[in-house]
């Protein structure tokens, strides 16, 4: 859902022609998708890695930090370089923002359920079982 809105408000943002329209793709759209990108799969890398919680979340923290990067540098080689519109150029940041949220995905998966335990065997001795056993049965 969050990789659909994404990609929607991107796509979105370039066909805006006026100050509220840009508002809706941008503030409310962009927001309320980063927000399912962002955070789902930082609780799953949570799940997976239970014993180096702290770890797992600097890197994914880290590894989203680059997207402040790398984008803006993206959009001003089209928009500088290559004298794209903002238009276009947010319709290629999008077109190259699809495969990527595309492996997100496909890999970005709930850890396996942990088995459950079969209960541990009573300690008591068998005249204690059965008299457990009897008083529960007389209430």
């Amino acid at each position: 859902m969050g990789s659909l809105g994404l990609l929607a408000a991107v796509f979105a943002t370039s066909l805006c022609e006026t100050y509220w329209q840009l508002l809706l793709a941008q503030g409310v759209l962009l927001g309320a998708a980063m927000s399912l990108v962002f955070c789902t799969p930082l609780g799953v890398v949570m799940r997976h890695m239970p014993h180096h919680r702290g770890l797992a979340v600097g890197l994914a923290i880290g590894g989203a930090s680059v997207g402040g990067v790398v984008w803006p540098v993206m959009l001003q080689r089209l928009l500088e370089y290559h004298e794209l519109s903002f238009a276009w150029s947010l319709r290629a940041t999008g077109l190259a923002l699809a495969p990527l949220l595309a492996m997100v995905y496909f890999t970005v998966v709930e850890p396996p359920s942990p088995r459950s335990t079969p209960p541990a065997p009573s300690v008591d001795s068998p005249s204690e079982a059965e008299e457990k056993g009897k008083e529960e049965v007389e209430q």
